[in-house]
């Protein structure tokens, strides 16, 4: 199994200015451009599987509307304790296997085919793995935000960190790190490419597990 965290990042290592910041308002600010997007859809392309945080969710509304490897839509994996809005676009999205990660089972939506992990006392993010590789899932993305990039790093189930700086200092304490909260140990990398396109530095790094 390969996990590859695709995030995008501000200079000052920020991943969204606000809080359920829409994807309108990212492009408007120049956060985000027409070269990042076309870079996540290519990594969509080449995944069975995409783990995101509740937030993120919100944010979009619901999963990318992408087809990935063998032509079938990813299995979309949200961490959620609170569980997700049921006006969200997400819960009509049937075509698309989804699947809700909780530490205790969460409350079911009438007429969903829509998943619950529930993971207790066990590690949550080798939980996930172990069930996506139930599946003959191979090829995982890790969409974040911070706190499911903490889990994933702190459990070092991470293989890659393909990221996008993007030309923008966002300049609010406030505003989603890339990592909350803190790691328990610093992540060491190795930068396998860079690349420019449009002002966007795309760099690929493989993640160094001692």
């Amino acid at each position: 199994m390969l996990v590859t965290n695709v995030m995008a990042s501000s200079i000052d290592g920020r991943i969204a200015s606000s809080d359920l910041e829409p994807d309108e308002h990212r492009h408007a600010i120049g956060f985000t451009g027409e070269a990042d997007r076309e870079f996540v859809r290519q990594q969509i392309e080449n995944s069975d599987a995409i783990i995101t945080g509740a937030q993120s969710m919100r944010a979009s509304k619901g999963a990318w509307e992408q087809k990935g490897r063998n032509n079938r839509y990813p299995h979309w994996v949200v961490f959620t304790n609170q569980g997700l809005d049921e006006n969200l676009d997400f819960w009509q999205q049937n075509h698309i296997p989804r699947t809700l990660v909780s530490t205790k089972p969460l409350r079911a939506i009438p007429n969903s085919d829509v998943n619950n992990l529930v993971y207790g006392s066990s590690k949550p993010g080798s939980a996930v793995l172990e069930y996506l590789h139930s599946q003959g899932l191979e090829r995982v993305l890790l969409f974040g935000g911070g706190f499911i990039n903490n889990i994933f790093y702190n459990e070092k189930l991470v293989d890659e960190l393909k990221i996008t700086l993007c030309p923008i200092i966002i300049g609010q304490s406030d505003a989603p790190q890339f990592m909350v909260p803190s790691l328990e140990q610093p992540v060491n990398m190795y930068l396998l490419s860079s690349q420019v396109i449009d002002n966007f530095v795309f760099l690929n790094y493989r993640i160094l597990k001692n």
